[in-house]
């Protein structure tokens, strides 16, 4: 904000007073009616400093950065839904059978707000103890995904029935895309000439597809072939594949071989411990570190190591901060480093606050 409302309502004060030669007393009708226009004078000074902000894609926001992405036939990403298999059991056989009705709940032992939801109905049959069913997380995000044996709550649990566990992990799970990837993916567009057939372009036109969140193209170690290395949300299909490969006009033009390939995940945690002069809200500046670090943490791109430097940047930009100590089980001297043809793919990221 450029104006503030006391500066408007002084330059008014001293422009009335200038044309009137007359002094504005406090409290008269003058004074009020200056102040009235004084506060519609600010609120359009703000509007119109918001929509500035909204006109330029480096600092646009929210539906307004959608805008723009449609001008460069770019969309923002939704996220997705984890899923996996429950196994739902009970001690000792039954002599009846057990219904477990579509839609029952079951959360994580450790956040029962992280909930999921089956598919389908399924009967554990008389004489057996267990029985498995496909299930969905209730909303999208990668807090969503599960380790093997985390999600152990039955929210309501069906008559008969004394306990759940996912035996495998749920996986699929991934977040909204923020305003800081689209707006990079946006200003790319600029950067390349969309053509459609130089490595860049079709990079990023792989990389626009709903499911992918980044892509490499590179010649292979075999002659005549390519290799498209794309990271995913979910293993690829023949669908997927056929999908990336009619972008390559071009090669099939030539005889050249595209070969489609998942990228590896390189599993990872990271632990910030934070030395801080002063801590006044504990809570809000833990969670604004957090987001700061989880941003860079979890952009899943292929070949993308992380330095050191650029998450201690990210913690000491506030002021109460003095120092931080970053550690990873990835770390390769100050790198969170990433495989060849591999993406970063975070597990878990715990900040941890201590006033010096």
């Amino acid at each position: 904000m450029k104006t503030t409302w006391e500066e408007i309502q002084k330059s008014m004060t001293e422009t009335y007073e200038n044309y009137t030669q007359k002094k504005l007393l406090p409290g008269t009708v003058e004074e009020k009616k200056l102040q009235a226009i004084a506060s519609e004078l600010y609120a359009l000074s703000c509007y119109s400093d918001f929509i500035l902000k909204q006109a330029f894609v480096q600092s646009a926001t929210g539906e307004y950065l959608d805008r723009h992405g449609e001008l460069r036939s770019c969309k923002r990403k939704s996220g997705t839904k984890a899923s996996g298999i429950l196994s739902f059991g009970i001690n000792e056989a039954s002599d009846t059978d057990i219904i477990i009705e579509k839609g029952t709940v079951c959360s994580k032992g450790e956040n029962p707000l992280i909930q999921y939801i089956t598919n389908e109905n399924v009967t554990l049959a008389s004489g057996q103890t267990e029985c498995e069913v496909l299930c969905t997380a209730m909303e999208n995000g990668e807090s969503f995904n599960a380790q093997s044996g985390e999600i152990t709550v039955l929210v309501k649990a069906p008559l008969g029935i004394e306990y759940v566990i996912n035996r495998d992990d749920m996986t699929g799970g991934s977040d909204d895309e923020s305003d800081s990837a689209f707006r990079k993916r946006i200003i790319e567009t600029f950067k390349i000439p969309l053509n459609g057939f130089n490595k860049s372009s079709i990079e990023l036109e792989v990389k626009n597809i709903e499911d992918y969140n980044d892509c490499h193209i590179k010649q292979s170690s075999e002659a005549g072939k390519v290799d498209v290395i794309v990271s995913c949300t979910r293993e690829l299909t023949s669908d997927d594949t056929s999908k990336i490969k009619s972008l390559f006009p071009q090669c099939e033009l030539f005889g050249v071989d595209v070969q489609v390939k998942n990228a590896s995940k390189t599993h990872y945690n990271v632990k910030a411990l934070v030395t801080m002069n002063y801590i006044d809200d504990k809570d809000s500046i833990r969670q604004k570190i957090y987001d700061d670090l989880y941003e860079i943490l979890t952009r899943n791109k292929i070949d993308y190591s992380i330095t050191l430097d650029e998450l201690r940047k990210a913690v000491l930009k506030y002021d109460s901060v003095d120092s931080v100590e970053i550690t990873s089980d990835a770390l390769l001297g100050d790198l969170i480093n990433c495989d060849i043809d591999s993406y970063l793919l975070l597990d878990n990221l715990e900040v941890e606050l201590y006033e010096k």
